[in-house]
């Protein structure tokens, strides 16, 4: 016996409006409550033949029936259908009358799904070639909606325009879907190819989920790489994004990259004109096991305008090693007012962030 069931729920489900948990506890429960499968199987109908609704202009004559109706309700104060001659039109005016719950309640349906889709779909237009949304080719002003794949060939691109955040250009060669779109949160997941994101709105509103880490916008323009293996590659244009996954982040600044791994998560950013001496090394340390020698050639080789690199390091890390990474820092970027090296060596996250504010100069 269930203690409880989720008619209520049934429509954002079908819509993915729910939040991750919810989500899974109503698709549980719907695998062993007949009741509401029957529910959701209504309302799953009810949406796609809303979908498919097209407007239709209405006979004159039925218009000319309702205005003699509503006359007829002003000068006796009622109306009753057997006032009127049983015309062919006055019984289908009479049909749609007995069938009007039915039309208002697909009406609304319709309604609210226009308005849903409008504002949360994702208007596509194509740049070159035929990009397709599913099997359909596209050119301009369509629109994206949740769960639907944007593929682009060899031949061709397309831009999207995110409503109240920004663009997304989508190179050639990649395949994105929109998997959450309303106004605190948009996001999108990025399945291989390369995305340009110009983002206007405020931070942590724009999100992209990789096969290796989420890329979450705080205020930027920037490119992003997903390779046939998952692997990413983060190019940052303007503002900063984090690299996230599992705890595991990487806080990206402007002229800076960052590369990631599936299994492992974002790597150590570095900015574009490093020495390819601290690049190397930084590869071999995250994802190649490198170790302490590759520390230490990514700390010889390191400029104050490598001070991010160095940052990260610290929390990569630990011991002796920790103390080596953080005194070289200081070499570079002298500790801040309020900032101790004890502090530093704790992982004291407010100290952290005003040392890493007095980096911006050297960069």
């Amino acid at each position: 016996m269930f203690t409880k069931h989720y008619s209520q729920d049934l429509l954002a489900y079908c819509h993915g409006e729910l939040d991750d948990e919810t989500s899974r506890r109503v698709a549980e429960h719907l695998l062993e409550c007949h009741r509401c499968r029957q529910e959701y199987d209504k309302v799953k109908s009810a949406v796609a033949m809303a979908s498919k609704l097209e407007p239709k202009t209405a006979p004159a004559e039925l218009w000319s029936e309702i205005d003699t109706l509503l006359d007829a309700q002003t000068a006796d104060g009622k109306a009753s259908t057997a006032q009127f001659k049983p015309t062919h039109n006055s019984r289908w005016l009479r049909l749609c009358l007995e069938l009007s719950p039915v039309i208002i309640v697909v009406a609304l349906l319709f309604t609210w799904y226009h308005y849903r889709s409008t504002k949360s779909s994702w208007i596509v237009d194509s740049v070159s070639g035929a990009p397709r949304i599913g099997s359909d080719s596209i050119s301009k002003d369509h629109r994206l909606v949740f769960g639907q794949w944007l593929e682009t060939d060899s031949r061709s691109s397309a831009t999207l325009e995110i409503p109240e955040i920004g663009q997304v250009e989508v190179d050639p060669n990649s395949k994105m879907r929109v998997i959450k779109s309303k106004p605190t949160e948009q996001r999108m997941e990025l399945d291989k190819g390369t995305i340009h994101a110009t983002i206007s709105a405020p931070p942590r509103l724009f999100f992209v989920n990789t096969p290796s880490a989420e890329a979450i916008d705080l205020g930027c323009k920037y490119t992003l790489n997903v390779d046939s293996n998952g692997a990413g590659l983060l190019t940052v244009e303007l503002g900063w994004v984090s690299l996230n996954v599992k705890g595991r982040e990487s806080i990206v600044p402007v002229g800076a990259m960052c590369a990631t791994r599936p299994g492992v998560g974002p790597g150590t950013p570095y900015f574009h004109d490093a020495p390819q001496s601290l690049k190397d090394a930084l590869s071999k340390f995250d994802f190649e096991n490198g170790g302490m020698h590759s520390v230490n050639v990514v700390l010889s080789q390191a400029r104050s305008r490598d001070a991010i690199t160095l940052w990260h390091l610290l929390f990569r890390v630990s011991g002796q090693d920790r103390e080596r990474v953080c005194d070289r820092l200081i070499e570079l970027v002298p500790l801040p007012k309020g900032v101790t090296r004890d502090g530093v060596l704790s992982l004291n996250r407010t100290m952290l962030d005003r040392w890493r504010d007095d980096f911006e100069w050297g960069w």
